[in-house]
């Protein structure tokens, strides 16, 4: 079966946020992917996490009697409103740094301010000062409304404030035009206590002692589809798995780690490293995918890493035929969980993603091709890694394995 082909059915199931049961569904299609390549050591880790859905999210701009409906998202843990929604004026502020003045105007109105100001301290702050009575995020993405960079705003602050997000056009005609009243509606739901599960599988090279790790996560934010974040990297995963089973490796194994959770503060990798410490603590390298396939994009790969890691995956791309640019730096998707046990981490993705985390992101915009040159590389970088003739001695400085760990640490939410 092809990535694309593995992606589509994924998509098919619908949602799959974490704790809600669409999960589950992707877990078990791919541990049957997994048995079906007849690989060693496949299970499902099931893991205690905390979830949020949605089921309704509508802004109402009503203005010289008329009412018009705009695209919106909710934040993501953001509260249901109360019945009837939230209506009254609305006050746009540039910035938390606005003058007192402007900021008392939001008391019990909804405020509408840019997304850049989302992880503001001061923004928190000013909500439990001000008191507005919800928030409406401007995004800059004109293809959808997008949702994914605000998760844990409502817990960080410290009021449960109804939150949603409305792109740029939208909000500037509210501001051109002008609106009598705005009216949101959300209907969420957060739950303290569910579960899900990571899938994990080996391709297994007898009397092997060290390994190579590749992962993806398949969770998806509370929408359908969500093709090129993840379900596409997922399949990806899943189509060099077939290739490298079909391989014959002399020094690795190859551990294959399916992320369930990672839109919501990453609780599926916080468990895959307390559960399978060992596992990547002899591994020398892990390589991962999250947001891949798009027609027109660059290939990029982030390393948490040394000069040396940077640059074998540089070559390695080289040799495939592969174009990537490389850089290096600290990032904190779940393979950053990975290199806060000291593993060298790759982050692979292809850009510019720029349906991700909207509803335009369907797998009409997924390039079979891109899918299967991304699933050919990363067999290549790892059959590359095997011919060498030693273990390589990459590492992590300690500064950088210090910042991840405190960093890593202040996530997950308490």
């Amino acid at each position: 079966m092809t990535a694309y082909e593995h992606m589509t059915n994924m998509c098919a199931i619908g949602k799959r946020n974490a704790g809600f049961g669409g999960d589950l569904k992707a877990a078990a299609y791919i541990e049957k992917a997994f048995n079906d390549l007849r690989l060693k050591q496949v299970r499902r880790q099931r893991f205690a996490c905390y979830g949020w859905d949605f089921t309704d999210c509508k802004l109402a701009v009503h203005h010289n009697g008329q009412k018009k409906i705009i695209p919106s998202l909710p934040c993501y843990h953001s509260p249901s409103t109360p019945a009837g929604g939230v209506h009254g004026e609305y006050v746009y502020l540039d910035s938390p740094d606005a003058p007192e003045a402007a900021w008392k105007k939001t008391e019990a109105k909804i405020l509408i301010i840019n997304q850049e100001f989302l992880e503001s301290a001061a923004l928190y702050d000013k909500f439990d000062r001000y008191k507005p009575a919800a928030v409406l995020y401007v995004c800059a993405s004109r293809s959808g409304v997008f949702v994914g960079t605000m998760d844990r705003h409502i817990v960080r602050g410290r009021r449960a404030l109804p939150a949603a997000g409305i792109e740029y056009a939208d909000a500037a005609a509210i501001a051109a035009e002008g609106a009598d009243a705005l009216n949101l509606i959300i209907d969420a739901a957060f739950i303290e206590n569910t579960y899900s599960e990571n899938v994990l599988a080996r391709v297994e090279t007898p009397g092997a002692k060290k390994n190579i790790i590749l992962g993806a996560h398949f969770d998806t934010i509370p929408l359908p589809h969500c093709a090129t974040d993840n379900t596409a990297g997922m399949a990806v995963i899943l189509d060099a798995a077939e290739k490298l089973a079909g391989c014959t490796l002399k020094n690795y194994n190859v551990d294959l780690i399916a992320f369930s959770a990672e839109e919501i503060d990453r609780q599926g990798a916080a468990d895959y490293i307390v559960k399978n410490a060992e596992a990547i603590k002899n591994s020398v390298l892990m390589i991962y995918i999250d947001g891949c396939g798009v027609h027109i994009g660059r290939n990029h790969i982030r390393v948490i890493g040394d000069e040396k890691t940077e640059k074998f995956l540089q070559d390695a791309a080289d040799n495939t035929g592969y174009p990537v640019s490389t850089s290096r730096g600290v990032s904190y998707l779940d393979h950053g969980y990975v290199a806060s046990m000291g593993v060298p981490a790759a982050y692979l993705f292809r850009g510019h993603l720029n349906d991700w985390h909207t509803v335009n992101d369907v797998p009409e915009n997924v390039s079979a091709k891109q899918l299967d040159a991304m699933s050919d590389y990363l067999a290549n970088a790892v059959l590359a890694l095997d011919g060498l003739d030693a273990y390589p001695n990459w590492k992590i400085d300690p500064a950088t394995l210090d910042k991840l760990n405190k960093d890593i640490a202040s996530f997950r939410i308490k």
